[in-house]
């Protein structure tokens, strides 16, 4: 009926280099996608003045390698504030959100990456 063909050697070697070619190329995949609301500009009274949600996904690359992308979903500053975002996050970045009212501001802060988590909520100072 249906004759078997084999693959010559060089056709297999390069059979099996483009098979490993995309697997090394594949982007790495979302292992978890978590979204986190934080309060930032924390006042004397202990309150807060804006609300910030970041979407945080771990990240495992096809050799193993894992890594944190941190994305900003949403800022809600109280009436009367404004914010900047300085950095946007990224993969294994920084995120920071500058707020100001007036001659007050704060500065937000949170950066994810493997082995290491700083949130810095900022407190408002005034000049």
């Amino acid at each position: 009926m249906f004759a078997r063909q084999r693959l010559s050697k060089t056709t297999a070697h390069l059979a099996a280099w483009i098979f490993m070619g995309l697997i090394l190329l594949s982007p790495a995949t979302a292992a978890d996608s978590l979204l986190f609301n934080y309060n930032a500009g924390v006042t004397g009274a202990g309150g807060y003045v804006a609300k910030v949600v970041l979407q945080h996904d771990t990240l495992i690359s096809p050799n193993g390698k894992i890594s944190v992308k941190t994305t900003i979903v949403s800022v809600q500053p109280d009436p009367g504030w404004t914010y900047k975002i300085v950095k946007s996050g990224g993969i294994n970045s920084l995120v920071q959100i500058d707020l100001q009212k007036g001659t007050c501001s704060a500065k937000f802060k949170v950066h994810y990456k493997p082995g290491s988590t700083v949130i810095d909520s900022g407190v408002i100072r005034c000049k």
